[in-house]
């Protein structure tokens, strides 16, 4: 799963650099990035409150 996840994080980020994400479908999803990437610190602030160790490797790994 999270490797899936970087996958399409390394694609999307690829085309961004390219320029292709102006407009259409895949300018649509360019606004939605901030959407995907927002519930990153809830997470880790979550995993603290509650001592989930692994919850919190897994938000750390995701968030870099």
């Amino acid at each position: 799963m999270a490797l899936s996840y970087l996958a399409v994080l390394a694609g999307f980020l690829g085309l961004l650099a390219l320029g292709v994400l102006r407009t259409g479908w895949l300018g649509f999803i360019r606004e939605l990035t901030l959407y995907w990437f927002l519930p990153v610190p809830f997470l880790i602030a979550g995993a603290r409150l509650l001592h989930a160790r692994v919850a919190l490797a897994l938000a750390l790994a995701l968030q870099s």
